[in-house]
């Protein structure tokens, strides 16, 4: 009996820590946000040689990712095939050399939200903080606010 009582203290527990009150989830981490940037690379690139990501947070755009993919591409040299945004709070992928492009995919949208369920994120509250990309208010700063999608 004290073992049974035990065993269902220690799954509320387990259970109650991974969820996070109403309103609040965790942001993404370094590496999830590298596996939504693989996910959203053409499949071609994905098998390209010494394939890297170099990047992270970045303080010019708050909230946001921002990676580099290269490749070894000539002899002693590399190539860089692209560069991409991953909003920290939302999981969403931009490609910021144009612009405002949401990058999107069957297989991007469900590692998406497989990893929005993971760090709390409901469907409503991402509807609700959902935003544009890093580089689409150029001039005008991003801080903390968001600006809607349009």
């Amino acid at each position: 009996m004290a073992r049974m009582f035990l065993s269902i203290i220690i799954g509320m527990i387990t259970f109650s820590s991974s969820v996070y009150p109403a309103g609040e989830h965790r942001t993404l981490s370094l590496e999830e946000a590298k596996k939504l940037v693989l996910e959203a690379l053409p499949r071609k690139a994905r098998s390209l040689p010494k394939l890297s990501l170099e990047g992270g947070l970045d303080s010019a755009y708050p909230g946001f990712y921002i990676f580099s993919a290269m490749w070894a591409g000539p002899p002693d040299g590399s190539v860089v095939i692209g560069s991409y945004a991953v909003d920290s709070s939302t999981g969403d992928v931009f490609d910021p050399a144009s612009e405002c492009t949401e990058i999107s995919t069957p297989a991007l949208r469900k590692l998406q939200e497989k990893l929005r369920s993971r760090i709390g994120l409901s469907d409503s509250a991402y509807q609700k903080i959902k935003g544009r990309g890093p580089m689409c208010n150029l001039g005008e700063g991003r801080g903390a606010e968001r600006t809607p999608a349009p």
